[in-house]
């Protein structure tokens, strides 16, 4: 399946969103997202520390015109498509208009159909890569059935 990224042309873009406080509903990924929990409460405030997604809603508030808070998503989860259609996790929320945005949530085919994503402003493949393990000498073989 192919999809393509949501660009709006820019005769509807706002310039100004006069002090409009939006909400923004994240889960911690550092580096991209960093921020402190206010309390142990499900769906609780977060205070953001600096990172990549902190410097672009910033960046963002300052050049329009907006402010914004942060929570994490009452489930704690992304976002799945459960039984039914329905979803969880920060998907779940978007949704049902309980929080306006969030910066950093990969894109899925799934997710694509039921949000609108804008054009990515970071993207990498991170791998992780390491050598294969050599095999135990034979004459391990007698102990290592009795390691902890």
């Amino acid at each position: 399946m192919q999809y393509t990224m949501f660009n709006p042309p820019s005769t509807d873009r706002l310039e100004n969103y006069n002090r409009h406080k939006f909400r923004l509903v994240e889960n911690e990924h550092f580096p991209h997202m960093s921020a402190e929990r206010q309390s142990e409460e499900p769906g609780t405030l977060l205070h953001h520390r600096d990172s990549i997604g902190t410097r672009v809603i910033q960046a963002m508030s300052s050049s329009l015109n907006f402010t914004y808070e942060v929570r994490e998503p009452m489930d704690g989860q992304w976002g799945m498509e459960l039984e039914g259609g329905n979803w969880n996790g920060i998907v779940k929320d978007l949704q049902r208009e309980e929080g306006d945005i969030c910066l950093d949530l990969t894109v899925t085919p799934q997710r694509y159909q039921v949000i609108q994503y804008t054009g990515a402003y970071i993207q990498q493949s991170i791998v992780i890569l390491s050598s294969k393990p050599r095999p135990l000498p034979e004459y391990m073989s007698l102990i290592r059935p009795f390691e902890c």
